[in-house]
C-alpha cells in the first residue's frame, strides 16, 4: 500500500482516484465518515462523490476490512455488506477472502436483524474458514463460499459433530450452496459464488432458524464484471446483462 507521501504525489499529478467508485479526489475540510469502518475524523481529501476512507482502513488487509465492515454495518441484507467489502483494493478479484465474506456478511446481517450475535461469532467463523486453500473449488471439488454458508449455520445453532438437526442443517446449507454454484457453470467466479451462497443461506436463516434477514434481487447486481477477464458475460445471472437464473 502507498504511504501518505505517495498519495500526495498522485493527487498533485491528478492520478489519484477513489478506491470505491473510481472518481477523482478533491481537497476537503471538516469531518467525514469512513466508508468502511464508520469512523468520523477530519479529512484532507475525499472523493467528488462523497466517499472517504480513513488512513487505517486504506492500509488495512482484506481480512481486516472484512471485520471492520461487518462490525460497523447496519444492514440486514448480507449482499449490501458483501459489496461494500468488495470495493476495497485489498480484497482481490479472486481468492479465499471470499469465503470469509460470505460468513461475515451473513452473520453481520443476522445480528442487525436481531439475532444475539457479536464480533466474536464472526471471528469464530473466519477461523474455521481460513484453512480452506486457494482454488479449492477445482482441486477439492468444494467451494469455500458454500462452506462459509454452512459455517454460519453451525455457528448460529451451536452445531457440533454430536448434534442432530443442527449438524444436518449446516451440511444441507453447504450442499445446497455448492449445488447452486456448480449449476452456474463456467470457470471460477468468486463474486458469483458469494452471491449464490447468499441466495441459498438467507431463506434458511429466515425459514429454519427464524432470523428475519433480507436479500435484494441479485439478478444483474454484479459491479465487478469489467475487472474479470474470465467473466461469463450474459451467461451469468448476476451480470448486468445476464439471463434470469
Amino acid at each position: 500500500m502507498e504511504d501518505k507521501g505517495d498519495l500526495l504525489s498522485r493527487l498533485t499529478s491528478g492520478e489519484a482516484s477513489c478506491p470505491i467508485c473510481g472518481a477523482p479526489l478533491k481537497p476537503a475540510s471538516g469531518e467525514w465518515e469512513c466508508y468502511y469502518c464508520g469512523k468520523r475524523e477530519p479529512a484532507d481529501f475525499v472523493c467528488i462523490n462523497g466517499h472517504y476512507v480513513c488512513e487505517e482502513c486504506r492500509l488495512a488487509s482484506g481480512e481486516e476490512i472484512v471485520l471492520k465492515v461487518a462490525s460497523r454495518s447496519s444492514e440486514a441484507d448480507p449482499s449490501l455488506i458483501a459489496d461494500r467489502i468488495f470495493t476495497h483494493p485489498a480484497v482481490d478479484l479472486f481468492g479465499p477472502i471470499h469465503h470469509l465474506v460470505v460468513a461475515a456478511s451473513l452473520l453481520a446481517a443476522a445480528k442487525n436483524a436481531g439475532a444475539e450475535l457479536s464480533l466474536s461469532h464472526i471471528k469464530r467463523a473466519i477461523a474455521r474458514l481460513k484453512p480452506i486453500p486457494y482454488a479449492a473449488c477445482g482441486l477439492l471439488g468444494v467451494c469455500g463460499a458454500a462452506i462459509g454458508a454452512g459455517v454460519i449455520v453451525s455457528v448460529i445453532t451451536g452445531a457440533t459433530h454430536k448434534s442432530d438437526r443442527e449438524r444436518s442443517l449446516a451440511m444441507e446449507t453447504t450442499a445446497s450452496a455448492l449445488k447452486r454454484i456448480a449449476g452456474l457453470g463456467g470457470p471460477r467466479c468468486c463474486k458469483a459464488s458469494v452471491y449464490a451462497s447468499l441466495e441459498v443461506a438467507v431463506p434458511i436463516l429466515r425459514e429454519e432458524i427464524g432470523i428475519p434477514v433480507v436479500l435484494r434481487d441479485l439478478e444483474g447486481a454484479c459491479m465487478f464484471s469489467e475487472r474479470n477477464g474470465e467473466c461469463w458475460g450474459e451467461r451469468c445471472p448476476y451480470h448486468p446483462r445476464g439471463r434470469t437464473a
